[in-house]
């Protein structure tokens, strides 16, 4: 008998479920009936980098099983028919697929720039911000949308421009003083719902 691997799509999300179903064949390519032989499947799914370590699909009945990873990377899908006597044996077929990142999270997203915390008065502030999902992973789509507010002595708007997977903002404030900086990702502020204290110099 062989068997073969099948996925509906070729990509999915870091942490979001993939359904793996196992097909059996005989000699002859006709398909094997017997589903019985599905409890002594086990599918894995494991990084092409080597770094994310191996992940085991549960098994969802029906040769049909549920995989999940969180890491984002291509990844080698695989299975080991596990006979009765508990001899494995590994099946030749194989998929590689791509795992994506998943929503932006706004706890997991970072930040970075000196004009989080201190700018001078007619100099254009500065700093980055990369969209995270909530594993970690670095989103480079630039459809997400970030905005922010600058409160203090005088009212000053952030402009954002994307690059990829970061995110610049900026600002130019012409009166000295402290001032709040409220950075939003879809309404929600960043770092823990917490604004910066930023410090204006005069110039």
């Amino acid at each position: 008998e062989t068997s073969l691997l099948k996925v509906e799509h070729t990509f999915f999300t870091a942490g979001s479920g993939l359904d793996v179903a196992v097909e059996m064949f005989d000699l002859f390519e006709n398909p094997v009936g017997d589903l019985t032989k599905c409890q002594y499947f086990k599918i894995f799914v494991i990084s092409t980098t080597g770094g994310a370590g191996l992940r085991s699909c549960n098994n969802k009945g029906l040769c049909l099983f549920a995989c999940t990873y969180d890491q984002v990377g291509d990844v080698n899908v695989s299975a080991v028919f596990v006979s009765p006597d508990g001899t494995p044996e590994e099946m030749k077929h194989k998929l590689v697929l791509q795992v994506r990142p998943g929503l932006p999270n706004a706890l997991a997203t970072s930040l970075a720039g000196a004009a989080l915390s201190i700018a001078t008065c007619g100099i254009v502030g500065v700093f980055s911000v990369y969209p995270r999902d909530q594993f970690g992973n670095l989103r480079e789509e630039e459809e997400d949308v970030f905005s922010a507010t600058l409160a203090g002595r005088s009212a000053t708007d952030v402009l954002f421009s994307s690059r990829g997977g970061e995110h610049v903002g900026s600002y130019n404030v012409t009166r000295s003083g402290s001032y709040l900086l409220g950075i939003k990702l879809a309404g929600f502020l960043l770092v823990q719902h917490k604004e910066f204290l930023v410090r204006i110099l005069p110039s």
